[in-house]
């Protein structure tokens, strides 16, 4: 303020610079948030399909979220098979939902071990994948087909998109009337309770866009089928694709994949034999099956917590000792002095560019030998 109760010219400048300082640091702060988002949104979702983590349309993370929601049952994912000799088996369901890679030797026992022992396996593969490999692995008698399931009359938007209508009456079909299936194929029994199968207008195409030719044979094909292993279960679904986010919403896919967990304790979605999981994702399920992590974390964590009044005490001091003696001296490093002039020129239009430029000038020598 000057004598007369005005305001100085030096006071109105370094407001509007402490203003403009003020929403620089606002602007980096909201970007290094945006930036922190960004890495984080990318460290927990993935792009490959069939992925719990994958939130687009060949993603099954609507699925997996359905199953985390569900307050009965605890979910898990497997990215390791050793994780089925610590998991007891009843009462647990394992989804393996198109494998990436075959399940062969100790894999394909633990798996095998864990169905004989009371656990149940939910296959769900089409004609192309490793899913069919790892049925026969597991001493299930049912064995999934070799080409496309199509249907010209009872279907969704073509005839690879079949609807799959005749349903048994069985605990896991419970308030099923229908699937809707996208490039399936078929299972054949060979002694497996049939769970649901297609329309008798159904045939078979070595490919998705194959057509029906004279002498065709249309008649309704198994897609889904149930029976027992050892002491266990195995369920066979001809379709991966019923599990994604584009196809979890027909009718009645959710309720489907939600009858072969009801009553159980347990959820495990086995990705053991799939791409690697996000990062971060990597990290937390590498927590949770790992004691020795756990320890690590929580150590950290109250060393955190010991530490934090030391060092909230030590910032706050600092932060007074900065306001003290250095804050309003920088001031004049956001800009230069023939900056600052410009600035409250275009502001003040009517005040002599060599006098704002000699209050600067004394401003700022004053402030060095206040705060030297």
């Amino acid at each position: 303020m000057t004598a007369d109760g005005g305001t100085d010219e030096n006071d109105l400048s370094r407001l509007w610079i402490r203003a403009r300082r003020h929403w620089a640091i606002a602007l980096v702060g909201g970007l290094a948030v945006s930036l922190l988002l960004v890495v984080i949104v990318a460290g927990m979702t993935s792009t490959a399909a069939f992925e719990p983590y994958n939130p687009d349309w060949d993603g099954t993370s609507e699925f997996r979220t359905d199953v985390d929601a569900d307050p009965n049952v605890d979910a898990e994912i497997v990215t390791d098979t050793n994780q089925y000799d610590v998991t007891d088996p009843h009462e647990t369901v394992a989804f393996v939902i198109a494998p990436e890679a075959p399940y062969t030797g100790a894999d394909a026992d633990r798996v095998r071990t864990f169905v004989e022992r009371g656990g149940t396996l939910v296959v769900l593969e089409d004609a192309d994948g490793y899913g069919g490999d790892l049925l026969e692995r597991t001493g299930a008698e049912a064995r999934l087909g070799d080409r496309f399931v199509l249907d010209e009359r009872e279907r969704v938007r073509g005839p690879a998109m079949p609807i799959a209508s005749e349903t048994a009456t069985h605990a896991l079909t419970d308030d099923v009337d229908q699937l809707v299936l996208y490039h399936a194929t078929t299972v054949e029994p060979n002694g497996a309770t049939v769970l649901v199968g297609t329309s008798e207008y159904s045939y078979l195409g070595e490919n998705a866009t194959a057509v029906p030719s004279e002498g065709t044979e249309l008649e309704s094909h198994p897609v889904a089928t149930t029976e027992s292993v050892g002491d266990g279960t195995v369920v066979a679904i001809a379709d991966p694709s019923v599990a994604t986010n584009a196809m979890y919403g027909q009718p009645d896919n959710a309720q489907f994949l939600a009858n072969q967990y009801a009553g159980a304790d347990r959820v495990v979605f086995d990705r053991s034999h799939g791409p690697e999981p996000p990062p971060i994702t990597a990290a937390v399920l590498a927590i949770r099956t790992s004691p020795e992590l756990q320890f690590l974390v929580g150590s950290v964590g109250i060393a955190a917590v010991v530490a934090a009044p030391r060092v909230a005490a030590a910032l706050s001091g600092s932060g007074r000792r900065s306001d003290a003696a250095g804050v309003e001296g920088d001031d004049r490093q956001i800009l230069s002095d023939e900056d600052l002039v410009a600035a409250v020129c275009r502001r003040h239009p009517d005040w002599d560019p060599d006098r704002v430029r000699t209050m600067i000038t004394s401003h700022n020598r004053d402030q060095e030998r206040t705060y030297r």
